[in-house]
């Protein structure tokens, strides 16, 4: 197993509901992503969100802070979900004994990429917002709602593994939450080696 995983396994639809229960109580300032054929949906944590997913129906849930992130999954409705949490005070733990030393720097197991969050600021929407949201167009023309004030940016983890040569490669990524910035040129992590 990864050094960042905590734990991972496989839960069955009926248990999917109370294994996330199970494994609610370190976030903080939480957010889940929802995702099923019919739907996309981002919120803030909360029982009253919870209480909303259809085990039947989802194909995706992530549960997510800035050092945490639950994610559930499967490929189609019907089969078990696959589930991981990664955890960077696990990960931190977990490689503070290894040799040589090069090895206990968290940077060579993780990155945090900050990309544009795809809006299109010239087309307003014309639907009222909920409290605590904001909604707006993307450029292809899709409607998004998302639990953000000013915030314009995601922050995504990518992880690191390494194999018997030493070399390194991205094996898992996670979602870390949201932010502003007023200069998308002085990002850090993906979007600036690739020039955007």
């Amino acid at each position: 197993m990864y050094p960042w995983i905590v734990s991972s396994g496989v839960c069955a639809p009926d248990h999917m509901t109370a294994m996330v229960r199970e494994n609610i109580s370190g976030f903080a300032n939480a957010f889940i992503i929802l995702a099923t054929p019919a739907s996309y949906g981002v919120h803030r944590m909360s029982e009253q969100v919870l209480d909303t997913i259809d085990p039947a129906a989802l194909l995706e849930l992530r549960l997510f802070d800035e050092t945490h992130e639950l994610w559930v999954h499967r490929s189609n409705t019907g089969s078990d979900y696959t589930y991981r949490m990664a955890d960077d005070d696990y990960l931190k733990k977990q490689i503070s004994g290894l040799s040589p030393s090069f090895f206990q720097d968290v940077s060579h197991y993780r990155e945090e990429i900050t990309q544009k969050i795809d809006m299109n600021a010239a087309v307003l929407p014309d639907t009222k917002p909920l409290d605590g949201y904001r909604t707006f167009y993307t450029t292809g023309g899709g409607l998004c709602t998302l639990p953000i004030g000013k915030e314009n940016a995601v922050t995504l983890v990518s992880y690191y593994s390494y194999d018997g040569d030493g070399r390194a490669h991205t094996s898992d990524f996670r979602v870390s939450g949201f932010t502003y910035t007023s200069d998308f040129s002085t990002l850090k992590g993906s979007n600036e080696r690739r020039g955007s």
